[in-house]
């Protein structure tokens, strides 16, 4: 069971709303498009499109692989504005020199009616 704090949920949100706002920074996404041209090759290409996001924890590891080394990497990030937020799987930024790639989007406390985002970022080994 939960205790409660005495902070009312609305209260509480528009704290954190407050906390994720002051550590945003304009940060530019890529989203890949892949198509078939007319000799069967898949040809992919990028549009760019800026949020503002507060990116934070990112972590590396190294794993041993059957062909060498790999170099495993993640990162967070917090938006606010949820509903006007359109960012997606698999859209890219670029962060300390290292390209990362979007994991997941989970809405807090919903999806639906979210009014943060929360943005996982897994590192692309290309």
């Amino acid at each position: 069971m939960a205790r409660a704090s005495g902070i009312s949920r609305g209260s509480s949100l528009r704290m954190m709303t407050r906390i994720i706002g002051s550590r945003t920074n304009t940060v530019t996404f890529e989203r890949p498009t892949t198509t078939t041209n007319a000799l069967d090759e898949t040809v992919e290409t990028t549009s760019e499109y800026t949020e503002n996001v507060w990116l934070f924890q990112p972590e590396e590891s190294v794993s041993d692989e059957i062909t060498g080394e790999r170099i495993n990497g993640s990162l967070g990030g917090l938006v606010i504005e949820a509903d006007t937020v359109d960012i997606q799987s698999n859209d890219r930024i670029t962060y300390g020199g290292v390209e990362y790639e979007v994991d997941t989007v989970v809405g807090y406390p919903q999806r639906d009616d979210a009014t943060f985002l929360v943005v996982d970022f897994v590192r692309r080994n290309t």
